[in-house]
């Protein structure tokens, strides 16, 4: 099933290129363009799209109202920020709304497929994820607590770098040993589960941090912005506390 793809912006140029590159990819599918994000909205109530590629200004409705307010409907697109607004506070604030990637134009449109190729990928590891009933009353209660546990920090639930928090957790509840060396342990098994390189899995991880620091999640917590370890560490302490086995 290809990936389908909604676009959400007023430049008619960017647009086309957009079209043009995917057009090349048999595994994605441009459903629908839009300039005004009110009515972006409501098309996306009607015609779901996995991937949501938007603006920041837009009319009607700005491109990270916009995400907000996907995220209360049922079936959410993973949103790509594609701008030429650079704003370190726009960065955080699309974040915070559950922004899965953020681009600058004008764009690399050679690397966009893969892109969206991973949003998509992550997205489906969420849902997968919050959907997974196996396991007993326990193993459902570890999962709440550890989703509630990293919205506490300021990790919205579509960022990429959540999804391999989440698996982190996972496999170093597993086997307390992955945490030893972090390098030769936790990032190749979490690397294996989601399908992709060690290097991208620590990449991951640091974004997904630094993401909880801008937020302020995490500033009662250490004062810095923690390690990898020291974060996955902590969380893995947090968990101990709320589920005790």
């Amino acid at each position: 099933m290809s990936i389908r793809l909604f676009v959400a912006d007023t430049d008619e140029s960017h647009i086309d290129h957009v079209a043009r590159c995917v057009a090349r990819c048999p595994d994605i599918r441009l459903i629908g363009t839009g300039g005004n994000g009110a009515h972006v909205l409501r098309q996306l109530s009607v015609t779901p799209a996995d991937i949501l590629i938007t603006e920041v200004q837009l009319p009607g409705l700005d491109g990270i109202m916009l995400i907000r307010d996907l995220q209360k409907q049922r079936s959410c697109p993973a949103a790509i920020v594609c701008t030429g607004f650079y704003s370190q506070a726009c960065v955080a604030r699309a974040r915070a709304c559950g922004a899965a990637y953020y681009m600058y134009k004008p764009l690399d449109y050679n690397r966009l497929p893969e892109v969206i190729r991973e949003c998509h990928r992550a997205r489906l590891r969420d849902e997968a994820h919050a959907g997974d009933g196996h396991g007993g009353a326990a193993d459902a209660e570890a999962r709440r607590a550890m989703r509630a546990l990293l919205r506490e920090c300021g990790l919205p639930a579509r960022l990429n770098g959540t999804a391999y928090l989440a698996v982190a957790l996972e496999a170093a509840s597993a086997d307390p040993a992955l945490i030893k060396n972090l390098s030769k342990g936790l990032y190749p098994a979490v690397a294996e589960r989601m399908r992709t390189t060690p290097a991208c899995t620590e990449r991951a991880l640091r974004n997904a941090i630094y993401t909880a620091c801008e937020r302020g999640g995490l500033d009662a917590r250490f004062g810095h912005c923690p390690t990898n370890r020291e974060f996955i560490l902590y969380l893995l302490d947090q968990l101990a506390l709320r589920c005790p086995r």
